[in-house]
Order: structure tokens, then C-alpha cells, then sequence
């Protein structure tokens, strides 16, 4: 599934680790959830480039 051209890498991977189980958790959903806003935080506030002193 992330190998096709316009998947979102790192939402397919959420939905393999926690909803496309053959007997997910029960919480998968609520798992999935908190992974999906990590993945969203990162990508709004991406790590800022180091300034070179000189």
C-alpha cells in the first residue's frame, strides 16, 4: 500500500500497525487516533533549521 504514488506513507502505516490486524486491539481505533494527531503536530511544526554562526 505505501509503495503507490500519492499514499500518505506515514498514514498507511498507522492504518497497518493498529487497524489492519486480523484481530486488532480493542482500542485500535483510540491507538490509531493518537498516532494520526502525533504524525499531524509533526508535520505543522516541522524542526527549524540550524543557523550557521559566522
Amino acid at each position: 500500500m505505501t509503495q503507490r504514488e500519492g499514499v500518505d506513507a506515514g498514514l498507511a502505516d498507522i492504518l497497518k500497525t493498529h487497524i489492519l490486524k486480523a484481530v486488532p486491539a480493542q482500542n485500535a481505533v483510540a491507538q490509531a487516533k493518537d498516532a494520526v494527531l502525533k504524525l499531524a503536530g509533526e508535520r505543522a511544526n516541522p524542526p527549524k533549521p540550524e543557523v550557521a554562526n559566522g
